[in-house]
């Protein structure tokens, strides 16, 4: 049997593109040459070309800028942090890039913390922590009461909101580590080049 999109848990799906992500980078369709070759006209006709290729160069770095900062939002990732944006990409696109556990055959339901989702929670925590200067476990609480969808226990959870609290702080070190593991790929990277040279 084929699996779906619907078969896979939420952690597991792509995230849907929208707005500027989802539509492509568009460009005003070149000039063209028409009637009868003359170098006045070929002159007159490169200088519309060359023009055009500026004007066009100018509105897809624009547009390209635009995409890149609504990128940065769609993942979450402040202060233009590129090689995040570059993991949280190719992690969430590329299954040669996913880091996952090996646990062997644990019995018990399967858990749906993968890095993309480890990520989230992480800066969700940052960002509700920083301004007013709250606990790990207060940012957590803040989560769990105002973003319920994203952050309130899942279906069917046996144990109270103090419980599920505290699995969020345990994923929350998994995160902290995971997020850790991420900064220094950049720097294993290199060091695989160097040792490969």
């Amino acid at each position: 049997m084929k699996k779906t999109a619907k078969d896979k848990p939420e952690s597991e799906r792509t995230r849907r593109y929208t707005g500027k992500l989802a539509s492509p980078i568009r460009i005003p369709a070149p000039p063209t040459f028409s009637g009868a070759v003359t170098a006045e006209r070929k002159e007159k006709f490169d200088q519309e070309s060359a023009e055009h290729r500026k004007k066009t160069n100018a509105a897809i770095r624009r547009q390209i800028n635009q995409k890149l900062r609504a990128l940065l939002k769609h993942y979450r990732i402040r202060n233009g942090d590129m090689d995040a944006l570059f993991w949280a990409v190719i992690s969430a696109h590329v299954p040669g890039f996913k880091i996952v556990t090996d646990g062997g055959n644990k019995r018990g339901r399967k858990r749906h913390w993968d890095g993309p989702k480890l990520s989230a929670l992480y800066r969700a925590v940052e960002a509700v922590k920083t301004p007013l200067r709250r606990t790990d476990r207060q940012a957590l609480t803040f989560l769990v009461k105002n973003d319920r969808d994203r952050w309130g226990p899942p279906r069917g959870h046996r144990h109270n909101e103090r419980q599920w609290i505290e699995t969020l702080e345990s994923r929350l070190q998994d995160a902290k580590r995971y997020d850790r593991f991420v900064e220094s790929l950049p720097d294993l990277l290199s060091e695989a080049e160097h040792t490969k040279k």
